[in-house]
């Protein structure tokens, strides 16, 4: 498997519990640290996925998951 789909299927994977985390703090003021801790979750997602791989993500690659992670922000 490339980089991406195994970063997806991380990703896809914890899609529920990060919801709940970012949506805990909806009208308060703790929606941007949500934010950072979802950018924090994604940059521990890239590593584990290189874990698994043994290959870097290439600037496409890492530009795809922060496709992902902003329309995850964005819904």
């Amino acid at each position: 498997m490339d980089n991406l789909s195994i970063f997806k299927d991380f990703w896809n994977s914890f899609t529920g519990v990060l919801a709940s985390q970012y949506n805990r703090n909806d009208e308060n003021n703790g929606v941007e640290i949500k934010e950072d801790l979802i950018f924090e979750t994604k940059n521990i997602f890239v590593k584990n996925t290189q874990q698994l791989t043994g290959k870097e993500f290439s600037s496409l690659e890492l530009a795809e998951a922060t496709k992902i992670v902003d329309a995850f922000l964005k819904s």
